[in-house]
């Protein structure tokens, strides 16, 4: 996996004929060290540790951006209806699975060639030729007896 920390923000910039701005920066430098998928309001709150000034719009604004030019990824899970962010590692390919009790994202990779398999496969039955894809796995862990998120007894099978 490629070291994020070491990607030249100045040149990304120029190969996108973007400017570098100093929010993006910001935004680009929390991704990089997340440890997690945060929605943009969690960008915002973090940014406003660094610099208190960067509005919400302008967070918003500057993630559609990035998200637009392939700087980060959006990761929707659709029963939290809140997009969440990543940055776009093209030398990382990796799927996530969404545990459906706590909204943890746990990422984990297949080989390029089994998932391109499995598409193969699944686009040949339909007659299709398979050009991007998606994966999310929603699950909930084996031998959880109680869903903290609803509240309610579980009962695995």
């Amino acid at each position: 996996m490629k070291n994020l920390e070491s990607i030249d923000l100045e040149k990304l910039a120029k190969n996108l004929k973007i400017r570098m701005t100093p929010q993006r920066r910001a935004i680009i430098n929390i991704l990089i060290a997340s440890e997690d998928h945060p929605t943009v309001e969690d960008i915002y709150y973090r940014i406003q540790k660094i610099n208190p000034e960067i509005g919400i719009a302008t967070v918003y604004r500057n993630v559609a951006l990035l998200e637009k030019y392939g700087v980060i990824y959006k990761l929707e899970i659709d029963y939290q209806n809140k997009s969440r962010y990543e940055i776009a590692d093209i030398y990382s390919m990796h799927e996530h699975l969404i545990d459906s009790d706590t909204g943890e994202i746990i990422e984990f990779s297949l080989k390029k060639d089994e998932i391109e398999e499995i598409y193969k496969k699944i686009g040949d039955k339909l007659g299709y030729n398979v050009i991007h894809h998606k994966l999310q796995l929603f699950g909930r862990k084996k031998n959880r007896l109680f869903s903290h998120k609803k509240n309610v007894f579980v009962r695995n099978k």
